[in-house]
């Protein structure tokens, strides 16, 4: 053997190896599951693992915290419109319920929650990737009933799907209270915005899927897919960049909660209700039960019709009347709004902003239809400046309160308001020193 040729077996013995091994990654990463995904790169944004820690927690929620009907602005239970949904009396629970609620926490410790924001009412933390991510979920059940999270849009196999159905549910299908979970949900181009400009953004939702009263019970939330580059690593879009031009994101669900659904309907007929209350399931059976106890009072309690009214919330993020805060915004400010629809046939709405515009889909709008699990963006720059009405142009849903209100300021004078605020604070705190060197001196 000459010696070019013994120099040249190594090259070949090692081009041979690194195709073998080719073969094998390209083998496994055909056939790998979601799960097997986990793994990647730092560097790879194609498989970027962006991870979230998510609990369904029971709390008690009230869908008018102030007490206050801020379209009449009296008392919520003195205005005919809506104490019919909030006065709190035997037979009607009134406006406070026990509800589950999708809280989200730092690490897998689960001992530090995320603040919640107000302005997203009962909503779970929004989920944010950008398009060749993967999204894992590490949720936690601390309420008393089966939960899950079931995602719109995204990938993900059977084990992944979170929701009950069929002959043979996932292993996420529900998670029995104490349990856990860890979801794996791929975010191929398919889940993406289809416009592929910086900043472009896909709306899509998650919901608990154990049973179908879950999202009455409170358990939903939002999930954005974004065009790369958009998120930082926090998973927080760069407002304000040429990333993500857009000022300030809001985040809305538009939704009936029937709370005549949701599994927690007999424990807050029993808090708050006196328990004399009959639900849909005992008003069936109400005629044997009085005849075989006559001593069973039947007029104790209002018609189980209008007691099924009453616990229809016709809420913008499990709030009504006026309740929702936090939609404050400057003139000129680039919004985006992320609308969510969800509900039964009852769910129709159209969302219309009283002073102003918004471009959605190629087009002008004041007014932005939804659908039972549809999913809409839209963006605006508010240009007149004052407190403006937001609602639900169906007329039976807008007297029954799903109604917020926008406060829109020009940008000099939110200047002028934080520099006067300042102005304030500094002079409190000399204030306070000089009182502090008298004292001393004295």
């Amino acid at each position: 053997m000459t010696a070019r040729a013994r120099s040249t077996m190594p090259a070949r013995r090692f081009a041979a190896a690194l195709f073998v091994l080719a073969a094998v990654v390209a083998l496994a990463a055909r056939t790998a599951t979601a799960a097997d995904i986990i793994p990647c790169p730092d560097d790879a944004r194609a498989c970027l693992l962006r991870t979230y820690y998510v609990a369904a927690e029971e709390v008690e929620w009230d869908y008018a915290p102030t007490g206050t009907n801020i379209f009449s602005n009296t008392p919520i239970d003195d205005d005919d419109g809506s104490s019919v949904y909030t006065k709190q009396d035997t037979g009607r629970i009134g406006r406070k319920y026990k509800k589950a609620i999708y809280n989200q926490y730092t690490d897998a410790s689960f001992k530090t929650q995320v603040p919640r924001d107000p302005g997203m009412g009962l909503l779970g933390p929004v989920l944010r990737a950008e398009v060749g991510n993967v999204l894992k979920i590490v949720f936690i059940n601390k309420a008393s009933m089966p939960f899950s999270m079931h995602p719109h849009g995204v990938s993900y196999d059977k084990d992944n799907e979170g929701a009950n159905g069929g002959a043979e549910p996932g292993a996420g299908a529900e998670v029995a209270p104490g349990g856990n979970f860890t979801y794996i949900w791929q975010v191929p181009e398919r889940a993406g915005p289809m416009s592929k400009e910086p900043g472009s953004v896909q709306l899509w939702g998650y919901h608990s899927h154990a049973n179908e009263g879950d999202i009455y019970a409170g358990l939903v939330g939002a999930l954005a897919v974004y065009t790369p580059g958009s998120l930082n690593s926090t998973h927080q879009p760069k407002l304000g960049t040429d990333a993500y031009p857009i000022d300030k994101e809001v985040f809305q669900m538009y939704l009936v909660l029937d709370e005549n659904k949701s599994a927690y309907l007999a424990d807050n007929v029993a808090k708050y209700a006196g328990n004399t209350t009959f639900t849909k399931d005992e008003q069936a059976q109400l005629a044997a039960a009085a005849k075989a106890n006559p001593a069973i009072n039947v007029t104790s309690a209002p018609p189980t019709e209008d007691f099924n009214e009453s616990n229809k919330m016709h809420s913008i993020n499990g709030l009504f009347w006026g309740n929702l805060p936090g939609l404050n915004f400057t003139v000129g400010e680039r919004v985006r709004w992320f609308l969510l629809g969800f509900g039964t046939e009852v769910d129709i709405h159209t969302v219309h902003w009283h002073g102003m515009t918004l471009t959605s889909e190629g087009q002008r709008r004041d007014v932005i239809d939804l659908l039972p699990a549809s999913f809409r963006v839209a963006d605006m720059v508010p240009d007149t400046e004052g407190n403006w009405l937001l609602h639900c142009h169906v007329g039976d849903h807008f007297m029954a309160g799903m109604i917020a209100f926008m406060n829109i300021v020009e940008k000099g004078a939110e200047d002028a308001k934080s520099a006067a605020g300042r102005v304030v604070a500094g002079a409190a705190s000399l204030v306070a020193a000089s009182v502090a060197v008298l004292a001393a001196w004295l």
